[in-house]
């Protein structure tokens, strides 16, 4: 509990400090296993535009390239 409590505090001290920037896609799939929105099925799969010339998209949380 007291590392939880660490955490949020630390987190509220140093919010983010880059926001998600760019076109982003949720119609894509991560086809990383060990992607955290592989095992959580509640969290949304979300990806951003990395490379606009090729087309490349990323997944937020693991940086693989959408399929």
């Amino acid at each position: 509990m007291a590392l939880i409590l660490m955490l949020l505090k630390e987190a509220q001290e140093n919010p983010a400090r880059e926001p998600i920037r760019g076109e982003l896609r949720y119609d894509l799939t991560c086809r990383n296993p060990r992607c955290i929105s592989a095992t959580e099925q509640e969290l949304p799969q979300i990806f951003r535009l990395t490379d606009k010339a090729a087309g490349i998209h990323r997944c937020i949380y693991c940086e693989h390239i959408a399929e």
